[in-house]
């Protein structure tokens, strides 16, 4: 599967007009909660996590956190001290009692340890999501944030697990304190892998992958993800499987064979994926992050079936943005 990364929200600069879209929402009667990692460097994607400084992000969040600048917590809720937050970064002081071996002597010893932020993989985000269909205004709401940190493994020592740092909260954003954090990041969502470290609760799938088809035949800014070329009606049938097939058949009494020319039709089940392309802004008062969706694109999931194996390939029929900002290639 094409790697996971990344995530995205479409806020405007005019605050009542981020409550209005905020206010409908065509997904759920409500929202979406999804659950996600981003990952800082990624085999699929490298060229697009280059833009997000994950090191100097950290650092400065880091340092920002244990200045008393903003709480913390973590995924229970729970606030977290900075002399947790400290040691689970692996910065700490601590003094301990050992023999000396040559005069069996007890001696005291301060150990150290710096805070290793090359042992952050990636972020945890944690979003409510709205999708306004009239406009086709697709908004993520960030509720939380985690850095992911990896640690050996108490079972086996050459290996790593993962687990979440501290949460840093959204709290209420000031596009007058924002700066640019990342532009370009992509997010990759499988709608059907609930294995996935994607987690999406109560989605019309089915409506969504409808809908985002059907604007594409209406919109003027949908391009080709391999020349960025833009796309006509035909391109888009073409991508979407639904060119004229002509097939041979038989009679199986005379022998005889005939050619018949069938239309293909566009089975959207076949989007197990959603790609997003966002730029991340970052409140520097008090670290809260906004997203906004630059552009989307289905992934199409192709079975081929034979006797002793089945062979999947994945395609980008399409990539849409959302305005004439200049597409990027995401094949």
């Amino acid at each position: 599967m094409l790697s996971l990364i990344l995530l995205i929200a479409l806020f405007s600069c005019n605050n009542n007009n981020t409550k209005e879209t905020l206010s409908t929402n065509d997904l759920l009667p409500k929202n979406v909660s999804s659950e996600y990692e981003f990952i800082n460097v990624n085999n699929t994607f490298n060229h697009w996590t280059e833009n997000f400084k994950a090191k100097e992000f950290y650092t400065s969040l880091y340092n920002f956190v244990i200045e008393g600048n903003i709480k913390v917590y973590d995924y229970n809720g729970k606030e977290e001290s900075i002399d947790k937050v400290k040691i689970s970064f692996g910065d700490y002081n601590d003094t301990v009692m050992i023999e000396n071996a040559e005069t069996f002597e007890i001696e005291t010893k301060v150990i150290e340890g710096k805070a290793d932020f090359d042992k952050i993989t990636g972020m945890y985000f944690k979003e409510n999501w709205f999708f306004n269909e009239s406009e086709f205004k697709f908004t993520k709401e960030i509720i939380e944030y985690y850095p992911v940190l990896t640690k050996l493994s108490n079972i086996d020592t050459n290996a790593y697990s993962k687990f979440l740092g501290f949460a840093v909260r959204n709290n209420e954003y000031n596009i007058d304190n924002e700066k640019i954090l990342a532009s370009g990041i992509i997010s990759e969502y499988c709608f059907n892998d609930t294995l996935e470290s994607t987690i999406l609760s109560g989605m019309d799938i089915n409506k969504f992958r409808e809908v985002l088809i059907n604007r594409a035949y209406e919109s003027k800014n949908v391009y080709n993800p391999d020349n960025l070329e833009t796309m006509s009606k035909d391109d888009i049938d073409k991508s979407l499987g639904l060119e004229e097939d002509t097939i041979i058949i038989e009679d199986p009494e005379t022998g005889e064979t005939s050619k018949h020319v069938i239309q293909n039709t566009i089975y959207y089940d076949e989007v197990e994926n959603i790609i997003f392309i966002e730029d991340w802004y970052l409140d520097e008062n008090n670290y809260s992050i906004r997203k906004e969706i630059v552009g989307i694109a289905p992934v199409m999931s192709i079975y081929k079936y034979y006797e002793d194996e089945t062979e999947v390939s994945k395609r980008i029929p399409f990539v849409y943005y959302f305005s004439d900002r200049k597409p990027l290639i995401i094949n």
